[in-house]
This record gives C-alpha cells, sequence and structure tokens, in this order.
C-alpha cells in the first residue's frame, strides 16, 4: 500500500481519452469509481470494494459509475495489487483497438454504402456501438476487479487464518504445558499407586508362594501314593498275564493236539479216499476186462460161426451139383444141405480167414483188442 495515485489525461468536456484505452464520454469531470483518481491505491480499493458491495446498481445504475455513460466516465484502478492498473489498460487497449480499427469503419462503410454518410441515423448507430463498447469495457473491469477483490479476500482470509493458527497453536502450547503439568502430577500418583499395589502383590505373592509349597508337597505325597498303588497294579497285572500265559500256552498245546488229531483223521480220510479210489479203479479195469473177455467170447463165437460156414459151403454147394446132377440123370433127386441160405463161396471163405487172422494175433501178442482175454490179466489179478 502506500502508493501514490497517477494521474490520468483531463479529457475535454466534449469527451475524449482519459488514459491510454479509457474514452470517456460526457462532461469529463467524473470518471468511473466516483472520482478516485487522486486518491491513495488502498483508500481507492477501499472505496471500491464498498462500492462492490452495495450490488450491480450502484447511483448510476451500473456498477456503481456516477452517472450514465453518456455523462461519466471510466478509470482504470489498481487496488492493492499494483499490477492491477497494467492489466487494466492491457484490457482496454484491446478492445478501444477493435472497436476503432473493425467497428467504427464498418459503421461508416455500411452506413457510406446506405447513402447515409453523415446524418444523424449513422451517428445513431455510431452512439449505440459506443455504448456497447462502454458496457463490454465495464463488464471486463468488473470482472477483472472482482476476481482480484476475491483474491484479496482469499489472501486476508488467509492471514486471518495464519493468525488464528498463530493463536491456535499459542493456546495450544499452554494447553500442553498445562497437560504435561497435569500429567507429571498424575504420573507421580500412579508410581506412588504402582508402589502400593507393588507391595500388595509382593505380600499376596508370598501368601501364594507359601500355598504353592504345600500344594506341592501335598502333591508329593499324593504322588507317591500314586505310584505305590500303581506299582501294585503293575505287580497284580504282571501275575495276571504270568496266569493268562500258562493258560494261552495250554489252550495252544490243546489247539495242537486237536489239529494234529483232525490231521490225523484227515490223512485217515485221504488215504480212505485214495483206496477207495483203487478200488474203483480195479473195478472199472475187471469191468473193462471182462467187457472184452465177452468181446472175446462173442468174436470166437462169431469165429465158430464163420468156420462153421466156411465148413458147410462146400458141402452144400456139393450136395446143389448132387441134386442137379441128380434131377437132370435121373429126373429127380434128394437134397441135403445144412445151410438155410445160400451164399457167396469167396466171401464167406475170404471172411473167416480174416477173422481166423485177428484171432491168433490177438492170442499170440496180446496187445489187440481182446488180447487180454487169451494174456495173463486175468490170471494176474
Amino acid at each position: 500500500m502506500g502508493q501514490s495515485a497517477q494521474p490520468w489525461n483531463n479529457p475535454s468536456a466534449g469527451g475524449g481519452w482519459a488514459s491510454p484505452g479509457v474514452y470517456v464520454t460526457g462532461d469529463g469531470g467524473s470518471a468511473y469509481g466516483q472520482g478516485l483518481l487522486s486518491q491513495d491505491p488502498s483508500a481507492a480499493y477501499a472505496q471500491q470494494q464498498a462500492i462492490n458491495r452495495q450490488g450491480a446498481s450502484g447511483p448510476s445504475g451500473q456498477f456503481g459509475m456516477a452517472g450514465s455513460t453518456a455523462q461519466g466516465g471510466m478509470q482504470s484502478m489498481s487496488g492493492a495489487n499494483p499490477y492491477m492498473k497494467a492489466q487494466g489498460d492491457a484490457m482496454l487497449n484491446q478492445l478501444t483497438t477493435n472497436f476503432q480499427r473493425n467497428v467504427l469503419p464498418s459503421i461508416d462503410s455500411s452506413a457510406a454504402a446506405s447513402g447515409n454518410y453523415g446524418s444523424s441515423r449513422q451517428g445513431v448507430v455510431q452512439a449505440n456501438a459506443m455504448d456497447q463498447f462502454n458496457q463490454n469495457a465495464s463488464n471486463s473491469l468488473a470482472n477483472l476487479y472482482g476476481s482480484n477483490y476475491g483474491q484479496e479476500l482469499s489472501y486476508n482470509l488467509g492471514l486471518g487464518n495464519l493468525s488464528n493458527q498463530a493463536q491456535a497453536n499459542k493456546n495450544n502450547f499452554e494447553l500442553g504445558m498445562g497437560g504435561l503439568a497435569n500429567q507429571y502430577t498424575i504420573g507421580m500418583g500412579n508410581i506412588n499407586n504402582q508402589a502400593q499395589a507393588n507391595a500388595i502383590n509382593w505380600g499376596l505373592g508370598k501368601g501364594n508362594l507359601a500355598n504353592q509349597a504345600q500344594a506341592n508337597e501335598n502333591n508329593l505325597e499324593l504322588g507317591r501314593g500314586n505310584l505305590s498303588n500303581q506299582a501294585q497294579a503293575n505287580k497284580n497285572n504282571l501275575e495276571l498275564g504270568r496266569g493268562s500265559l500258562a493258560n494261552q500256552a495250554q489252550a495252544n498245546a490243546n489247539n495242537y493236539d486237536v489239529q494234529m488229531n483232525n490231521n490225523g483223521l484227515g490223512f485217515a480220510q485221504l488215504d480212505r479216499q485214495i483206496n477207495q479210489d483203487n478200488f474203483n479203479n480195479q473195478l472199472a479195469g475187471a469191468n473193462f476186462g471182462m467187457n472184452l473177455w465177452n468181446q472175446g467170447q462173442t468174436n470166437a463165437q462169431n469165429a465158430i460161426n464163420a468156420g462153421q460156414t466156411i465148413q458147410n459151403t462146400p458141402a452144400g454147394y456139393y450136395g446143389q451139383f448132387s441134386n442137379y446132377a441128380n434131377m437132370h440123370g435121373q429126373g429127380g433127386g434128394t437134397t441135403n444141405s445144412s445151410s438155410s441160405a445160400p451164399g457167396s463161396v469167396t466171401a464167406g471163405a475170404l471172411g473167416g480167414y480174416q477173422l481166423y487172422n485177428a484171432w491168433n494175433n490177438s492170442r499170440n501178442n496180446g496187445n489187440s483188442p481182446g488180447g487180454a482175454l487169451w494174456g495173463n490179466d486175468l490170471s494176474s489179478r
């Protein structure tokens, strides 16, 4: 703070540029901020903040401007920020340059094109454009100063918070010191209480030790009694185990005898089964020999029959021949035949020879079927 205000150019009563980028219309006697040109920046800033707190409508109805834009003027104000004036001047220079180079030439070109150049219609359009320019400039400066005001409030609030924090830290320090004193007092009381408690616990501990010693002695006597009882129980169990072992040995011996007897019965049963099997085999052999002997008898009878047939066949043929001879020689004859049916002499002779040959071979060798009949098998049984 404490900065001196920088004088602005005094515009003429007909209007003009009061400062770089700020155009004043009207009598030029008033500027934006209700004539704050010659005030100290800090005082001007404070007065401007008071004007801003009045709201959007001030004495002029537009951001606290003294009079309308046709009678009053605008002036940048730096406030507590030393760079605010330069920022405001740069903003107004940009707006003024755009107005002079773009807006006014466009109005003049439009008036000239429509044939209204220099007429009152052109002046009305220029006046409206000037009012819009002033409105835009006022809004831009109001936003700029409002933002700076918010920053100043945040700064002051921060300073206040720092002061409050410092006071709070001081209070906390004092409270902490008082707390330490109280803690010391409480700690000393706790130490005394702990000492008293330790003394009580020591006395209780001595009593507990005495009780524990008595309990240990009782447990020792009880343990000795338990050991004696356990020794007697072990002795009883040993005697019982010995008796059980003797009984088990006798039972094992009895089981062994029973098993041996069972084995003897099994062997006897096995011998009986073997003898029965041998008997059955011998009986089967005898039956087989009898069957062979019967078959040999049948074969011998068949051989006898065949031999008889062989023997009777020539006689039959001779009788037939005699009959035929008698029939032809005497006109009749007698019949002498030992066969009821004629047969082939050659076939009969051949069959008889084969049967005789088979019988003779089996009798001599005893290996072919029927050989056991004339061998020594039956005589050996």
